[in-house]
């Protein structure tokens, strides 16, 4: 499943590769989705050429909560604020309160 694509991360992936730093846009695209090294690279590639994204359905994709606290469970929490911040648009310091709060819903036996 493909996670969200910022429109800010497309620009600057387009940008590393019109300079010739394809390494670097594939390494920003690890950091910032969590995806390894094949899917970041085939991403990476269909991002410079113009080509339109691959979707997964959205019936099946489970929620942002969902989604940050399997990346946090998996040690990732650095990735869970990056996707929340390019899903929701929201700024460092929000989507970092939001990672927190599912935390602090978690720990006192609630749901998201």
């Amino acid at each position: 499943m493909l996670p969200p694509v910022s429109a800010d991360l497309q620009h600057r992936v387009r940008e590393l590769y019109a300079d010739n730093k394809k390494i670097e846009a594939i390494k920003l695209v690890r950091e910032q989705t969590g995806l390894g090294l094949k899917e970041a690279k085939d991403l990476t590639e269909a991002l410079a050429s113009g080509r339109p994204l691959p979707v997964a359905p959205a019936h099946g994709r489970p929620d942002l909560a969902s989604r940050v606290r399997e990346l946090k469970a998996a040690g990732r929490g650095e990735q869970a604020v990056f996707l929340v911040r390019g899903e929701t648009g929201m700024g460092q310091s929000e989507a970092e309160r939001f990672v927190e709060a599912i935390d602090a819903v978690d720990a006192e036996g609630g749901e998201a």
